[in-house]
């Protein structure tokens, strides 16, 4: 089983890929990590900025990613939007 090191790793590294490097690394944050509680599956929640420009206004809010990956072998098994209240 991998870490919980090693699952953040193949998950942002993951998440690269699949936004082919167009977000600047440092701006992608580590929010949570989680085993799920069978051990099959690191949980991984993302955060990266968007910016919104309005004439004279910029904004930013997060957009927040829960990365599934195999607990063993640390594939990505799936990427979804997490809704933060």
């Amino acid at each position: 089983m991998i870490d919980v090191k090693s699952a953040t790793k193949a998950a942002i590294s993951s998440f690269d890929h699949l936004y082919d490097n167009r977000l600047e690394r440092s701006k992608i944050q580590l929010e949570e990590v989680e085993l799920t509680e069978d051990g099959k599956y690191w949980l991984v929640t993302l955060s990266y900025p968007i910016e919104n420009a309005i004439p004279g206004i910029l904004q930013v809010r997060k957009e927040y990613k829960v990365l599934k990956l195999d607990a063993e072998t640390g594939a990505l098994q799936s990427m979804k939007v997490r809704e933060v209240a």
